[in-house]
């Protein structure tokens, strides 16, 4: 851990002068975050309602507040008056990462032209902010998300409603290399849950399905995107199925691959995977998540 870290996770009060410092003048991503709110307000004790300046509307529920300290240190030495519209980041903190990645830093929702796809799939929905983004651009698009964690599919749904989405469906599901069940592993942070496992999941028995399944179950309008950040499973999913996709025609992939298997890099194996099998890689590693964009 650098030394960095080591203060800014510390709750000693020699560090105090410190974090003050990194906190309060150098290095602190709310007000940036904070700029880009139009309103935000507590629905009940668990849940948050955040409108955004561009007319996005975000619902994020939370079961537990245990940020960790670096966290912590931020709000306390934060100038207040910059970050008047974050509120309770404690109990919070996912829904403000999730807008610093969409709407500061942009990450891989700015690679796509959406207008162009008949069906995107959104694979590790999570609360919708993909599908929200890619609506923005596409409102006629037939939108399937698959999403296997419960809360989430509760905010999804919402959300989804909130911004005015037309066409969708969710699928109560996660991606693996066959149908059937599993066990997954949930975490406090709402964008961590995996079937590969962690450190700090709840282990509870999900549905899964394969790729093939999901294509014959539901409506398919080419061309067809398929986003895929599903924290780690997207090498099982494309290794097991990667004799169907090389066969579909007019499919994109867009594939968050900075994700750890067996204490590898998922790209390591997922590019010349696809490259071996006909995909063009269009984009890699432009963004802070190393997201491939491959095309059939």
């Amino acid at each position: 851990m650098s030394f960095i870290k080591v203060i800014t996770n510390s709750t000693s009060m020699v560090f105090k002068p410190l974090n003050y410092l990194i906190f309060r003048f150098m290095n602190n991503n709310l007000y940036e975050i904070n700029k880009v709110i139009r309103q935000a307000k507590i629905i009940r004790e668990n849940q948050i309602y955040i409108e955004l300046n561009n007319g996005d509307k975000y619902y994020f529920t939370s079961y537990e507040e245990n940020p960790p300290n670096n966290l912590r240190n931020k709000i306390t030495y934060s100038d207040k008056s910059k970050i008047s519209k974050i509120l309770n980041y404690e109990r919070f903190f996912f829904i403000y990462d999730l807008i610093e990645e969409v709407y500061v830093k942009g990450s891989h929702f700015n690679q796509i032209d959406y207008t162009k796809f008949g069906t995107i799939i959104d694979a590790g929905a999570n609360i919708g902010a993909f599908t929200i983004n890619a609506s923005n651009k596409n409102n006629s698009c037939n939108f399937i998300l698959v999403e296997p964690e419960e809360k989430n599919c509760v905010d999804l749904k919402q959300n989804l409603d909130a911004n005015g989405v037309k066409y969708y469906n969710i699928v109560k599901k996660g991606l693996w290399s066959s149908d059937g069940e599993m066990s997954f592993y949930t975490s406090n942070r709402a964008g961590e849950h995996s079937l590969i496992g962690n450190d700090f999941g709840v282990e509870v028995t999900i549905d899964i399905m394969q790729l093939e399944s999901l294509f014959e179950q539901n409506t398919i309008s080419n061309p067809v995107l398929l986003k895929m950040d599903i924290e780690g499973a997207e090498l099982e999913v494309i290794k097991s199925s990667i004799e169907f996709l090389k066969k579909q025609k007019d499919l994109t992939l867009l594939i968050e691959a900075l994700h750890f298997v067996d204490n590898n890099e998922t790209y390591k194996e997922l590019i010349p995977l696809l490259k071996n099998n006909g995909f063009e890689i269009l984009d890699w590693g432009s963004d802070f998540r190393g997201t491939i964009l491959a095309k059939s």
